[in-house]
């Protein structure tokens, strides 16, 4: 059974996503100002505390998780998934061990760095599939 990836769909959600840049962008401009005189607040509040870091990256996880294999059931390529994995094993190591900031720090590059090559792999697999005349 081969799936196949409708383009209306993609073009529709494009717009609808250029839609909302806009309206994105003034709430930024309208709000950035407030935010930088809250920052050295914020810097010592819930914001800097463990429980938020972990908290980030299980969302993070999460949403990764779901798009990954939903892209996955399209272009049948688990290479993205086990990157994702590692990256977010490697970010959790740094968060366990973040008493040493050296280990922090390389975990932080290290897991960041595998999370964009998943991504930019799982993008140019789901690209080769819109390409492929299946």
């Amino acid at each position: 059974m081969k799936t196949q990836i409708n383009s209306t769909n993609t073009s529709e959600n494009t717009n609808k996503f250029g839609l909302v840049l806009p309206f994105l962008c003034a709430i930024h401009c309208i709000a950035l100002p407030f935010l930088v005189s809250l920052l050295p607040f914020l810097g010592q509040s819930f914001f800097s505390s463990e429980i938020f870091e972990w908290l980030m990256l299980l969302t993070g996880a999460c949403t990764s998780a779901y798009l990954l294999t939903r892209d996955r059931r399209i272009h049948k390529q688990f290479s993205p998934i086990i990157l994702a994995l590692l990256g977010f094993g490697v970010l959790s190591l740094g968060h366990i061990f973040h008493e040493i900031s050296y280990i922090e720090f390389i975990s932080i590059g290290v897991g960041c760095t595998s999370l964009l090559f998943a991504y930019i792999l799982n993008w140019n697999f789901i690209k080769k599939m819109k390409n492929c005349v299946c």
